[in-house]
């Protein structure tokens, strides 16, 4: 395969919403006035070796109420609409997490190996669990979130192991009471 190709869906179905299938993927772009709807998760043999990028213009990328999984080893950017559902969202690589629209994840993991996601351009909110880590290797997985940027944790925040941190010039907003860093990993500015 080629690992830098782009799979882009820009059509336009009238009598409905536009599939995606479940297959491998370097780049998946989407694009146009329609709603993509994940076929199945979007994980294992099925993961997303590159990034995902929703375009502007009405374009949305939806889990659908089968809340299906997506792990990608690159970049998410979101400049139009992901429709989160009850699914997780894993990043596996060394990334950044952009966009103009603030995207709404259910469950957020950032879990590789030594993985740093920086949040650059986008506010996020992470209603259900933001997990930092995950994996058996004691590796170090970062969330970086930048100057002037905000990261919304409504649900629960877990670093899984002490060498797992949370750290930048942005702010790290909890707003529930069960939120808060676990009892491992590093909060930090």
């Amino acid at each position: 395969s080629n690992s830098s190709s782009t799979v882009q869906f820009s059509a336009t179905n009238s009598g409905g919403n536009v599939t995606v299938p479940a297959t491998t993927y370097n780049n998946l772009k989407i694009s146009g006035n329609e709603t993509y709807d994940l076929a199945a998760s979007l994980t294992s043999g099925n993961a997303v070796g590159g990034s995902i990028t929703i375009d502007t213009g009405g374009a949305t990328l939806n889990a659908t109420a089968s809340n299906f999984n997506i792990a990608l080893a690159g970049d998410w950017t979101n400049n139009g609409i992901f429709t989160q559902q009850a699914g997780t969202v894993t990043l596996t690589g060394t990334a950044n997490l952009n966009g103009s629209t603030a995207t709404t994840f259910n469950n957020l993991t950032i879990n590789g190996t030594n993985s740093t996601v920086t949040v650059g351009t986008s506010d996020p909110t992470v209603s259900g669990t933001l997990t930092i880590g995950g994996d058996a290797a004691a590796d170090t997985d970062v969330l970086s979130i930048g100057a002037a940027r905000t990261v919304t944790a409504t649900g629960t925040t877990t670093l899984t192991d002490s060498t797992d941190t949370i750290s930048g010039a942005g702010t790290l907003l909890f707003t529930s009471t069960s939120s808060g860093a676990g009892t491992t990993g590093t909060v930090s500015s």
